[in-house]
């Protein structure tokens, strides 16, 4: 049972390391090659000239001309940890259960297994451990001075060696040196001469600059990612995503390599699903009634622990009842009479952008009139953070549903009427109601009215400054030149391991 526990501590861990992004075969093949010989055969066969790697256990009634006893720091060797496990093996004696060994009794258990490891070698002994600065809490273990007490030498490597001897490790360290501009010219043709004699000679692929990331010139596929004979499809989702970041535009929405959306997409579509039958009277403005319909949905959320779903299906009740509060039709104090045009507008309309043209799509949330008759159009977010008002400002969704707003988008709902021989053309004198503005209403948090949701405004837009903005990210997307942009969503990206702009990735490219 404790090896089967194990197993299972073993898989979440790989599961945390790649995200989920690793196979059973996979992680069943990197068991096997962490598998230890456990038969005396095993034990015994092999190229005599041939470097064995073991356990100090499994080196007991072994010996070797050489034994190097590597890693003795302080903390690891004496690890004075308790041994516990899930059936607490430890513990049981002969007569049954024990006390488990005091911190003394560990420290002897420990100084003897190092013991057995030393005293493999029949002619030369090698202990190596790392002292570092006092901020790393590294430092040699208590056991390599009584080794050093005992006769032996000791000898200190100043510097920082490899962190890893292995070959992606030097490939990288001889990689780092040949483009260094830090280093001498003579330095620099050395380390390119043992890459390419590591290359050639010694059969390693990673030093062959053609098996390099980040060397290679840009690829370019035959296949347009976009049809260039028709307008760009566009939603205001995507705007944004391009201007934030295009490389993480194209790797999730055009290669299609995000993650399934979790719980937080779940949790929106249903509260807008709750809010748009309250806009068609579908559902009646009702808190009670909406809380029940809410309780009648909770139970398909996939949550993992009862306690998330109990917290979350109360922040949706709150969600709905600050909606109920913002929507009535009363007068309230910070909010204007309006009226309702209608909710989950669909919109489809062509946009030119220059010598281009971008074919707008999408819903949006609530299109509402004012006592003057301008337009306003809402849209109601979930989330539990909210944008700065400088966010606000240049927030793409709103200005694209601005612009459709301007370029009809919304005439039908709104009942402007558009002919085939005028619609092109804005239609005559007021029939169009003029833009007010579009509204991020943030159910998720609370305004200083109380019950009400954070209503953030984006002021009417100037029209020729937003398709300057809008041409940009169209250029990028016809040019299929997608860049890494640091932004504020760079510690949630899913592609942060490979991004050449973010820490944990540069090694690939560096």
């Amino acid at each position: 049972l404790d090896a089967v526990v194990a197993l299972f501590d073993t898989a979440a861990r790989t599961d945390a390391v790649f995200e989920g992004r690793r196979g059973v075969a996979d992680f069943i093949a990197e068991l096997d090659q962490q598998a230890i010989p456990g038969t005396t055969l095993a034990q015994t066969g092999g190229d005599r000239d041939a470097v064995r790697l073991m356990t100090a256990h499994r080196a007991k009634g072994l010996e070797w001309p050489v034994v190097i006893v590597a890693g003795v720091q302080e903390g690891q060797w004496p690890d004075l940890r308790r041994r516990g496990s899930l059936l607490r093996a430890d513990e049981l004696g002969p007569d049954g259960l024990e006390e488990p060994l005091t911190i003394s009794a560990l420290l002897a258990e420990e100084r003897r297994l190092f013991y057995v490891a030393c005293t493999r070698a029949k002619q030369r002994l090698v202990v190596t451990a790392v002292q570092a600065p006092d901020d790393q809490d590294l430092a040699p273990s208590r056991f390599v001075d009584e080794v050093v007490d005992a006769g032996s030498a000791k000898h200190h490597v100043a510097g920082l060696p490899l962190q890893r001897l292995t070959a992606p490790s030097i490939v990288a360290h001889l990689r780092h040196i040949a483009e260094s501009p830090d280093a001498s010219d003579a330095t620099r043709s050395a380390a390119a001469d043992r890459l390419a004699r590591l290359a050639v000679d010694g059969g390693f692929a990673q030093a062959d600059p053609d098996h390099w990331w980040g060397t290679r010139p840009i690829s370019q596929s035959e296949k347009p990612i976009r049809d260039p004979d028709g307008p760009l499809k566009f939603s205001g989702t995507a705007w944004a995503a391009v201007a934030d970041c295009s490389l993480r535009w194209f790797l999730s929405r055009e290669a299609r390599g995000e993650r399934p959306k979790g719980m937080a997409m779940a949790f929106g579509s249903i509260v807008h699903a709750l809010a748009d039958a309250v806009g068609r009277r579908e559902l009646p403005a009702d808190p009670v009634e909406l809380s029940r319909r809410l309780e009648d949905l909770w139970p398909a959320m996939p949550y993992e622990a009862t306690w998330e779903a109990s917290s979350e299906m109360a922040a949706a009740n709150t969600a709905i009842e600050r909606f109920l509060n913002w929507q009535a039709e009363d007068v309230i104090p910070g909010r204007e009479v309006r009226n309702l045009v209608g909710t989950e507008v669909p919109f489809k309309i062509e946009i030119d952008v220059g010598d281009d043209s971008v074919l707008a799509r999408g819903f949006a949330d609530r299109l509402e009139t004012d006592e003057s008759g301008a337009l306003h159009v809402i849209d109601l977010k979930t989330s539990k953070s909210k944008p700065t008002q400088e966010k606000v400002n240049e927030h793409h969704q709103l200005a694209l549903y601005q612009m459709v707003a301007q370029a009809g988008g919304f005439d039908e709902q709104l009942g402007v009427e558009v002919t085939v021989e005028n619609r092109d053309e804005p239609p005559a004198g007021s029939d169009r109601p003029p833009v007010a503005g579009a509204e991020l209403v943030q159910l998720r948090n609370k305004a200083k009215l109380p019950g009400w949701p954070a209503v953030q405004q984006q002021d009417a837009i100037d029209v020729d400054e937003q398709l300057t903005r809008l041409a940009e990210a169209v250029e990028v997307v016809r040019s299929e030149e997608f860049k890494a942009t640091h932004n504020q969503f760079c510690g949630f990206c899913d592609f942060k391991r490979m991004c050449p702009a973010y820490d944990v990735g540069r090694e690939v490219t560096s």
